[in-house]
């Protein structure tokens, strides 16, 4: 008889030969491993009958009294629920044998079904993405394995005994432990989209959010590292194999599933797989109708999930829960929004505020929904680059019902931070975020976000900090990987930068910003052709009305030397946000070009006066004003913004436009005569400058400072062959412009 030992079912049966295991829905039975092997041998046998001499011979293999095999029949009776007549799992053909009755499905190996009735009696099975790369990567030769001749049964026999031996005993860890190794995967979890078997567009959407949800539940267990959805949604609809998902997330347990509506009946299979290893820990099938309560489905997965991964019981009363009403319409509304929240653009948003709104008009109460709302529309004012003052309103009104329903909520605190970042209330913001990750050390936003925050007020190394733990939990984050990537460039390290936005590309070749990252850095290096070719990779992938390509582009024209290009582009990006920085100083460096910066002082005087928490703007009239010759007026802007802070006159980023604050600074301090000033600002200068990191990569703009610090120092020769270096400088021009360098240009 051709033999086979994998998982199959009969009737209401899953049975899992190699654990000894009957399951029939949330009921298991754990049998004799002479029992099992009888059971095995009756289903090879696809129906037909078998002697008493077939099963003794082939089961003992050895002298046994004459009642053994009736007797294990019995049990075996007895552990199906066979008890009645007529029976429906073994039948006694007299003075024949045995046959089994019902037809087998043989199923690949890992696999799980709990419930083999309702939706899939009328379909086949359908097989989840795990089930078939494990197929593939462990069965590729089915035909050849049920060729097993009665020898290898023999060993299959033998594992049985093994198996038997370690549950009865104990003689090792149970299935579900864990080893502990140093491999910093070890208790990393990714949650995989689930598989849609649903024509219903709103099932699409539910999965998303059950996912989502399932991701945070798992995250507020502080022995898990779990995965944001943002990376794990990368995969769907992919076809790679569960150990390539495994080592690019450094994720060693994946969860995989398949939600399938059938009428008023919803069918969910979730499945847990040690990727290390290559086997399922875990399989259940949920049965749920529509309108059920789901949260209490969600609920069960994770703690199972938890207490697999971590080889202890789920410690649910220590671990903080999110808080969802006990209405199913609400929570379902909630997850939906959710799904629609990961999307990340203008029309996702607003559909789900839509939701979130539903939410709260059915559960009043429902402090998660209350902050989802704040959080979209906060997120909605960025897309669209206009104010965000009445989002901020509105989000301030919705954060604080947030907060008298849930007062240690650590995604509203962590919403509250962005409110606060917007705002440019930084110290209220990194409160709010420190204790956002303090609730919750896992909640990716408050991570990401409080790097942003770092960023903006130039606590640049403390942002990388932030980025990268961020990157752990989202390692396929464009958002984040461009951050990290933007930040070493902006503390000197251009080698890793550079490496950081490759790395980008080749995770996340299809994304912009990546390439995006790339021309900023060769526009800094200005290396025309490097840049230039990102530029029109960056455009191949992301829309022509994208403010960051926009604004990106405009520098691009104006070291090419095209200023009517440049304003055009920068009038276009200006509708979005006339705020940005980089934006302005491309401006500032056109206005320059065209003799036009008078206009261009009164705009930033206005932008100043609109909106006064703005040190950039502050910069900017220090630096036009420096520019004009106007150094009374430009003391007064650079020292109102040095003492909100001081780290943002030195970096990187400002010498794509040959731009030190720092010089221009000690530049009109000495023609204040006030020569102790001048002297300590060249010093910190050059304090700065000795403590970047050593790079043979040319950067053109820190050159020309060099040269404006050398003849701050008095030390012309050395400025003048400063210039020499960087004859070929698009920028070059400035220096015909430049106070500190206006008497060696005309020498």
């Amino acid at each position: 008889m051709v033999l086979s030992s994998e998982n199959f079912v009969i009737g209401d049966w899953l049975v899992k030969p190699a654990g000894n295991l009957l399951i029939n829905k949330d009921m298991e039975c754990r049998v004799e491993p002479k029992i099992m092997a009888l059971l095995v041998f009756l289903a090879n046998a696809d129906g037909k009958v078998l002697s008493r001499d077939q099963l003794l011979d082939n089961i003992w293999n050895q002298v046994v009294l004459g009642d053994t095999l009736t007797n294990t029949i019995a049990q075996l009776r007895k552990a199906l629920g066979d008890s009645t007549s007529p029976k429906k799992y073994i039948e006694t053909i007299p003075k024949q044998g045995y046959r089994l009755i019902p037809q087998v499905e043989w199923l690949p190996e890992g696999s799980d079904r709990n419930n083999h009735s309702t939706i899939e009696s009328t379909d086949s099975l359908i097989e989840s993405r795990a089930t078939k790369r494990i197929r593939q990567q462990s069965f590729t030769n089915k035909k050849a394995k049920r060729n097993l001749n009665l020898t290898k049964f023999a060993v299959f026999l033998t594992v049985i005994l093994v198996t038997f031996l370690v549950f009865k005993f104990d003689f090792l860890p149970k299935y579900s432990a864990i080893d502990v190794s140093s491999n910093n995967n070890i208790r990393t979890v990714a949650v995989l989209p689930f598989d849609v078997y649903s024509k219903q567009e709103d099932i699409q959407f539910f999965a998303g959010g059950l996912t989502e949800e399932l991701i945070h539940q798992l995250a507020a267990d502080p022995d898990l590292r779990v995965i944001a959805r943002t990376s794990s949604s990368k995969f769907e609809g992919t076809n790679t194999g569960i150990k390539e998902i495994s080592k690019i997330l450094n994720a060693r347990f994946i969860i995989e599933g398949s939600i399938r509506q059938s009428g008023e009946n919803l069918r969910t299979t979730v499945q847990l797989i040690d990727a290390n290893k290559g086997f399922h820990l875990w399989s259940k099938t949920f049965d749920n109708k529509v309108g059920d309560l789901f949260l209490d489905t969600q609920i069960a997965i994770g703690e199972k999930v938890s207490s697999l991964i971590t080889n202890k019981e789920f410690r649910g009363k220590n671990i903080p829960k999110r808080n969802h009403p006990r209405s199913a319409e609400a929570y379902r509304y909630f997850i939906l929004a959710q799904s629609h929240m990961k999307i990340g653009n203008v029309a996702s948003f607003e559909k789900a505020i839509d939701y979130y709104q539903k939410s709260t008009n059915i559960a009043p109460e429902y402090a998660l929904a209350y902050t989802g709302i704040a959080a979209a529309k906060l997120l909605l004012s960025q897309y669209k680059h206009t104010s965000a003052r009445q989002a901020q309103m509105e989000a301030s009104d919705l954060l604080g019902k947030a907060f008298s329903l849930e007062p240690q909520l650590p995604e509203a605190y962590a919403v509250r931070g962005l409110l606060y970042t917007y705002s440019r209330e930084f110290e209220l913001a990194e409160q709010d975020y420190l204790k956002a990750i303090q609730l919750n050390p896992g909640l990716r936003f408050a991570r990401h976000n409080y790097a942003y925050m770092l960023s903006l007020v130039f606590r640049t190394k403390e942002a990388i900090t932030q980025n990268r733990i961020s990157l752990e939990i989202d390692p396929l984050s464009h958002r984040t990987n461009f951050g990290i990537g933007n930040s070493l460039i902006e503390v000197g390290e251009i080698e890793e930068g550079i490496k950081q936005f490759e790395s980008c590309l080749e995770i996340l070749p299809q994304h912009s910003i990546c390439y995006l990252g790339l021309a900023t850095v060769y526009g800094l290096l200005a290396d025309q052709k490097k840049y230039l070719h990102f530029l029109q990779e960056s455009k191949k992938r992301s829309s022509s009305n994208s403010f960051w390509l926009q604004s990106t582009e405009a520098k691009y024209e104006l070291q090419l030397g095209n200023m009517k290009k440049t304003r055009v582009l920068i009038e276009k990006a200006s509708r979005k946000n006339k705020f940005f920085y980089h934006l302005l100083k491309t401006e500032l460096h056109m206005q320059l070009k065209t003799n036009e910066l008078e206009t261009f002082k009164q705009k930033l005087t206005s932008l100043a006066i609109e909106n006064p928490n703005t040190l950039e703007s502050k910069f900017l009239l220090g630096h036009t004003s420096y520019l004009l010759s106007d150094c009374k007026l430009s003391i007064i802007q650079y020292e109102t913004a040095r003492k909100n802070n001081i780290r943002a006159f030195l970096t990187v980023w400002d010498w794509a436009e040959g731009i030190s604050h720092q010089l221009n600074l000690a530049y009109c301090y000495q023609q204040s005569n006030n020569i102790e000033l001048a002297s300590k600002l060249v010093q910190e200068y050059k304090e700065y400058i000795e403590q970047l990191p050593a790079s043979n990569i040319v950067i053109p703009g820190k050159i020309y400072n060099q040269a404006r610090y050398y003849v701050l120092m008095n030390e012309l020769k050395k400025a003048q062959e400063e210039l020499d270096k960087i004859q070929d400088w698009p920028l070059l021009w400035l220096a015909t412009r430049d106070p500190i360098l206006s008497t060696l240009v005309q020498n």
